[in-house]
């Protein structure tokens, strides 16, 4: 679960940063409650488990705006391991 989740905040779908805004998967306004738990805040939480030179951009963020979740990345084909 981890490593998934630091693979997952490497990609565009789950994680960018442009300018002043974090976009983060929608995952983090349906669970906010959970990663304020986890944290304290989710930009907290993404910051722990980025790297530092990403924890360092996610840092310099005011605003944070949802991507769009792309429901597509559950499809069974993406899981080889569990076929």
């Amino acid at each position: 679960m981890a490593e998934n989740t630091r693979r997952a905040f490497l990609t565009g779908h789950h994680l960018r940063v442009e300018g002043e805004t974090l976009y983060v998967t929608e995952l983090f306004k349906w669970y906010e409650d959970d990663f304020k738990e986890a944290a304290g805040s989710p930009k907290a939480f993404i910051q722990e488990w980025v790297d530092a030179s990403l924890a360092e951009q996610v840092a310099q963020t005011s605003t944070m705006s949802f991507i769009d979740y792309d429901w597509s990345l559950n499809k069974r084909s993406n899981f080889p391991e569990f076929q």
